[in-house]
């Protein structure tokens, strides 16, 4: 998925629900005598028509110097990319000790427009998981040769939203090289539909014992938006959802050696 994703509609508003309940730390951008200004602020509610956000105080924090329906742009990141869109001012709650801005009432914008960084931020499969994927080479008319109608049974062992990386016993894997196109299936998360990829092979490598094979995958970009997108979103979810387990093991764990190290005999 080589552009930036945009969302609009419920996909906009799924996103901004997120953040708000997250309490996602954002950065304002704005206008001001011909410089640009910037306010660090926390999403903290969003309403039918509204997104309000709380500003964060800095040191010497004198006024914001903007005015009524003025255009803010607002950068904030997720898990694993940044999202920006462009809104305005509709409106101040104002500090009663100190008369100066404690929150922003912001109009919802248009669009939310995903900017990406490295790419995207790659998740483990979580230890407790063990993801099996299905793949398939696509047909290709140059070779003899097409095994095109088998299928190699490996496992999940990487994701983010732009791309997949797979592990293969090196005896019964595929035989692939870059730039092919194969197709994956596999079920992500417990009592979930199988997701099915268009994917690209972008590097294969064999470990030092030369019995495991790792193929690196490219999501190959949709040519229907709406299909993009909803990918995107899922592909996140799936990310998101890998994520939270790895941090709840790494916690318990934590706990756990805590507890032990209490412990006396």
């Amino acid at each position: 998925m080589g552009r930036n994703a945009c969302f609009s509609g419920t996909e906009k508003r799924s996103i901004l629900t997120s953040a708000v309940n997250k309490r996602v730390s954002a950065c304002l951008s704005y206008r001001c005598k011909g410089k640009k200004k910037l306010v660090k602020a926390i999403l903290t509610r969003l309403g039918a028509n509204v997104l309000e956000v709380e500003i964060v105080p800095r040191r010497n924090f004198r006024s914001l110097n903007i005015e009524l329906d003025q255009q803010i742009s607002v950068l904030f990141r997720d898990t694993y990319s940044r999202l920006v869109f462009e809104c305005n001012l509709l409106g101040f709650d104002v500090d009663a000790l100190s008369g100066q801005p404690q929150k922003m009432v912001l109009s919802i914008p248009d669009v939310i427009q995903m900017v990406e960084r490295r790419r995207h931020f790659r998740v483990n499969v979580p230890a407790s998981m063990d993801v099996k994927i299905e793949l398939k080479r696509d047909k290709n008319k140059n070779e003899q040769s097409n095994d095109s109608d088998r299928i190699y049974h490996g496992r999940l062992v990487d994701i983010s939203p732009g791309g997949i990386r797979l592990k293969f016993k090196l005896e019964d894997g595929p035989s692939l090289r870059k730039n092919q196109g194969v197709t994956i299936t596999f079920t992500p998360m417990p009592y979930e539909e199988s997701l099915s990829l268009k994917t690209v092979v972008r590097n294969i490598t064999t470990t030092s014992s030369f019995d495991n094979v790792f193929v690196g995958l490219k999501i190959a970009e949709l040519k229907n938006k709406s299909q993009d997108n909803s990918l995107l979103l899922r592909l996140y979810s799936i990310s998101e959802y890998y994520h939270e387990l790895n941090k709840a093991t790494l916690e318990t764990k934590g706990i756990v050696e805590v507890l032990s190290s209490d412990v006396r005999f």
